[in-house]
């Protein structure tokens, strides 16, 4: 069988969530626009519908005050649960729905978060292709 091009593109994304050291403006930019865009699809945001451009433009204002933890909560799947941890010095993430369990380490809990996401997002698109 072969591998679901989308679903590779979103598990490299988040594998480099999780290699990153600290907050990175593009790096986020680029999973807002991989869970709410997708591979292949339209990037012009003036072909976007009033409702996703809305949505972008919280998400680059959370991006704009620092709130990186706030922004990576915007990505989190419609009926999955979160939770984010810090155990003994490590950054986690976990989403759940169901008995799927996606969850990520990484430096910064948000970018645990946006690894588990993208995971979740992958997970979806693989059962769906299926």
């Amino acid at each position: 069988m072969t591998p679901n091009p989308k679903v590779a593109a979103l598990n490299a994304l988040a594998e480099r969530c999780e290699a990153a050291t600290g907050a990175d403006r593009e790096l986020f930019e680029q999973a807002w626009l991989a869970v709410f865009i997708r591979t292949g699809g339209d990037l012009n945001i003036a072909n976007w519908p009033a409702s996703l451009k809305e949505r972008w433009d919280r998400f680059s204002a959370l991006l704009d005050a620092g709130a990186y933890l706030d922004a990576a909560m915007t990505l989190v799947p419609e009926g999955w649960s979160r939770r984010t941890e810090n155990w003994n010095g490590v950054e986690s993430a976990k989403l759940q729905r169901g008995a799927t369990v996606v969850s990520s380490e990484a430096a910064t809990p948000a970018l645990a978060l946006t690894a588990a996401c993208l995971r979740s997002i992958a997970h979806l698109e693989d059962s769906h292709g299926k």
